[in-house]
């Protein structure tokens, strides 16, 4: 049924998500809804960047008709399918394209189209070269599992940066603040050294007094 394709495209999104290593930086369609200059939308996926910036990615396309030509034993109704399956892609990057993703506060200048398989997605640009270029100039990036792995690992790899520039200046501060405090220690061994000079000078002179 449609909803458990869906449900099989968002659970695929998930699985590319954990195998990237990005699970902390993604939020899921029941985490976050979207305001955007017009309307209120709330995509499958939000992936957090470095810098208070985010990429959607909307993982409902359709696979519908070549889920059919992958059944059909006849030649030229399975070509008729996988035609109108490149056309369902292509009607979908236009809608996609219309929401305006792009428009929300942060958002990268393009919003990810995950086709939940290879198959799906090669099948669809066999039958349409342009499918990929056309999306690109509508602001989508249509992607299968594969490619949405190596994008979300190069992000994962953006956040590692943070991290590391986060420790070098918590480093930074921490090694200042021990400094600062072995400044502090050493003055205090500076002025024990001064009273036991004093202590020292006052017993040799009482001992002196003593003995004259």
């Amino acid at each position: 049924s449609p909803a458990s394709r869906g449900k099989w495209g968002e659970m695929q999104l998930r699985n590319v998500v954990e195998k990237a290593g990005m699970l902390p930086y993604c939020d899921f369609s029941e985490q976050q809804t979207v305001a955007l200059e017009e309307a209120r939308v709330r995509p499958d996926m939000t992936v957090n960047l470095p810098g208070e910036r985010c990429v959607f990615v909307d993982a409902k396309a359709p696979i519908d008709a070549m889920q059919s030509a992958l059944d059909e034993a006849d030649d030229v109704a399975r070509r008729a399918l996988v035609k109108q399956h490149a056309r369902a892609l292509r009607d979908h990057i236009d809608a996609l394209a219309r929401r305006g993703y792009q428009t929300a506060k942060g958002s990268a200048e393009f919003v990810v189209m995950f086709v939940a398989g290879e198959a799906f997605l090669s099948s669809a640009c066999n039958e349409d070269p342009a499918l990929i270029d056309y999306a690109l100039e509508k602001g989508v990036l249509v992607s299968g599992p594969l490619a949405l792995i190596s994008l979300l690992r190069t992000f994962a790899m953006g956040w590692q940066a943070v991290r590391q520039e986060e420790n070098a200046k918590r480093i930074a501060t921490i090694g200042r603040v021990l400094y600062e405090r072995t400044l502090k220690f050493t003055e205090h061994f500076s002025e024990i050294r001064r009273h036991l000079e004093r202590t020292v000078n006052a017993y040799n002179g009482a001992v002196s007094s003593y003995e004259t």
